[in-house]
């Protein structure tokens, strides 16, 4: 079944919609990711200033041991993190690399003071007191920056939600209306607006379809057009509303006769056809005269006594798609010739 543009263009902005969406999903993995390894950072900022009041302490107690093991880790830390200028595992944020050089600087000339005298003089423990509570206020700070875009990096994920979510229920939202609109589309290009069954076009793509099928299983398969007798004397002395509730109960009725397999078609005016699946001539005959019986006891009440004459043709091998129809047109032709209300089956016969 085609789909018209229209119904095209709603589905590609829904599309484009959803591929909105999966960006979205994708910048908050990756702030996500970003606040992951600011935490880490500000961990080890942490380790960084612990350590150094460790040292300290050490020194003090004169365990150097444990001193030099505190060293070794926070120097790893800023091996990580600096990597001596090098590219680092962590980018960054531009206001944190000058601060984070400093700290790192501090703890060198921590380092060298600890390392150049350890005689426990009182000098030396004023100098190493004084380093190690500059690192620990370097580290403040610079945890302290990284908290505070943390924070406004949470303020976004925030708005990011709020607005995915917006998103999320503005694409389902049109996803249900185009959906709706697409189906209405998809109806009216293949369905009769007056009486709700299958249209011409559609008429012709499904019988090329059969006769495709056909081609491929060999089973028979059959065709009926019917015609309202005298339509025009109803529209003319009753008016065209009232033809059109005819049409209307003519197909509701010609629906109730064909199986679910069946297809039915308005294809003219007063004109429609049936195309019925695996039905052989015997068949074809019973259920044309079936719709026509029905049709005729159905209007015999009504202010409209209409009946239908149908014409009918079984495909067999070779046949085109016109040869087709035009075997029905001829039956249905010969039905109304001798008199109307009558189902006539194509054969050899008629001219």
């Amino acid at each position: 079944m085609k789909k018209l543009f229209a119904s095209k263009l709603i589905s590609f902005f829904s599309l484009i919609l959803f591929m909105i969406n999966i960006f979205i999903v994708w910048n908050i993995y990756s702030i996500h990711s970003s606040l992951e390894r600011d935490a880490k950072l500000i961990n080890n900022i942490g380790f960084i200033r612990g350590s150094t009041q460790r040292i300290f302490k050490f020194e003090l107690l004169k365990n150097i041991d444990n001193a030099d093991y505190s060293v070794s880790e926070v120097d790893k830390i800023f091996a990580i993190y600096l990597a001596e200028g090098k590219a680092s595992e962590f980018r960054f944020d531009p206001e944190i690399i000058q601060p984070f050089k400093s700290l790192y600087n501090e703890w060198s000339a921590f380092k060298d003071i600890l390392y150049k005298n350890r005689s426990g003089n009182q000098q030396f423990l004023q100098e190493l007191s004084l380093m190690s509570e500059s690192i620990w206020s370097g580290s403040n700070s610079l945890m302290l920056r990284k908290v505070i875009g943390s924070d406004r990096k949470t303020s976004n994920i925030k708005k990011l939600y709020y607005y995915v979510f917006f998103l999320f229920a503005s694409s389902f939202i049109f996803y249900m209306i185009s959906k709706f609109f697409v189906q209405k589309v998809e109806h009216s290009s293949c369905h009769d607006s007056l009486t709700s069954v299958y249209n011409r076009s559609q008429f012709d793509l499904d019988i090329k379809e059969e006769i495709d099928r056909y081609e491929r299983n060999k089973r028979e398969f059959s065709l009926f057009i019917m015609d309202i007798d005298h339509f025009k004397k109803v529209n003319d002395s009753l008016g065209h509303a009232e033809g059109d509730r005819v049409l209307k109960k003519m197909a509701g009725t010609v629906r109730q006769c064909i199986r679910k397999t069946d297809f039915f078609y308005r294809i003219g005016g007063e004109e429609f056809a049936v195309l019925s699946p695996e039905t052989d001539r015997e068949s074809a005959l019973l259920l044309a005269e079936k719709i026509r019986s029905v049709v005729e006891k159905e209007f015999s009440k009504d202010k409209s006594k209409i009946t239908i004459s149908i014409g009918a043709s079984v495909y067999t091998d070779g046949m085109s798609h016109d040869d087709y129809y035009n075997q029905a047109d001829k039956a249905l032709y010969e039905a109304k010739r001798t008199g109307r209300n009558k189902s006539v089956i194509f054969d050899t016969k008629i001219q």
